[in-house]
């Protein structure tokens, strides 16, 4: 009876580490696939904010004067 339950025992064991690496396998994937995009689209993003920032900055500064 212990033998058969170590080795049911084993078995869970097994098959949870085979799911768990399916699991970061798909993870990793995905996160790889989209961290480019996201990176990319921040640029774009604070590169608009810093341009109209500046360029909102020279407009008043020439309305001032």
């Amino acid at each position: 009876m212990e033998k058969e339950q170590k080795i049911f025992a084993e078995d869970i064991k097994e098959r949870i580490d085979e799911i768990k690496k399916e699991i970061s396998k798909k993870v990793k994937g995905a996160s790889s696939k989209r961290a480019p995009l996201v990176g990319v689209f921040l640029f774009v993003v604070i590169i608009i904010g810093v341009t109209g920032f500046l360029i909102g900055k020279r407009q008043v500064k020439s309305s001032e004067s």
